[in-house]
Parts: C-alpha cells; sequence; structure tokens
C-alpha cells in the first residue's frame, strides 16, 4: 500500500509538472516571439535611416536660395543632369521588345523574333509546319 502511495504521489508530482509546462507555454503563446519583435525593430531601423537621408537631401535645396552659396549651383545642376540621364537610360535599357506574334522562317534564321517569347509561342507551330 506504501507503494502505490509513493507512486501515486510521484504520478501526482509528474502531473502537476506537466500542467505547469502546458500553462508557460500557454502563457508564452499570448507574448509575441522574439523573432517577430527582432524583425519590427529592424523595420524600424531602416525606416529612421530613410527618413533621415530624406531629410538629410530635403535640406540641401535651401541652401541654394542663399545668394553666398552661388558655387554651388554648378555641382547642383551638372547632379541633376547625369541623375535625368540615369533614368532616361535605365527606362530605356528595361523596355520590353513586344512582337505582334507574326514572324517568318527568314526572321528566325536572321533572329529577328524571340523563340522563347510567350506570344511567339503559337506562330512557331504554324512556322513549323509550313
Amino acid at each position: 500500500m506504501l507503494k502505490n502511495k509513493n507512486k501515486l504521489t510521484e504520478d501526482l508530482k509528474k502531473y502537476e509538472q506537466k500542467k505547469e509546462a502546458l500553462d508557460i507555454k500557454k502563457n508564452k503563446s499570448d507574448v509575441p516571439e522574439r523573432g517577430v519583435e527582432t524583425m519590427f525593430r529592424v523595420a524600424l531601423k531602416n525606416h529612421m535611416t530613410l527618413s533621415n537621408i530624406a531629410d538629410t537631401k530635403a535640406n540641401l535645396l535651401p541652401k541654394l536660395d542663399n545668394p553666398s552659396n552661388d558655387y554651388l549651383i554648378i555641382p547642383t545642376l551638372i547632379f541633376i543632369i547625369f541623375t535625368v540621364a540615369s533614368i532616361i537610360l535605365s527606362i530605356l535599357a528595361t523596355r520590353p521588345n513586344v512582337t505582334q506574334g507574326k514572324f517568318t522562317k527568314e526572321d528566325v534564321a536572321n533572329k529577328k523574333v524571340n523563340l522563347l517569347f510567350f506570344g511567339n509561342f503559337l506562330q512557331i507551330i504554324k512556322v513549323i509546319s509550313f
């Protein structure tokens, strides 16, 4: 009988420990994990850094209004010209070549058409079949 009583107390202790562990897990799920907190912290830091950069750039323009800062006009114009030129060139470089999907065997032989383009897929069958 003493053995049964000892076994019951041990089982009761194990049950209490499991219950405490489950309670801890339950309470832990209510609190955000560290990964989520870290993600928000990093996002906030990046946002603050980008805002700081934007503020710094915005504070450069009023300096051009001051007559004593005439030496900044030429570098600013050069900077603006090259910035606009790079924007235009990047747009031209990334423009897609839109085809009408009509080509001949000569176009394929001269490599004037992209056979991997989805719009040309149907025409491949027509060109091959003739």
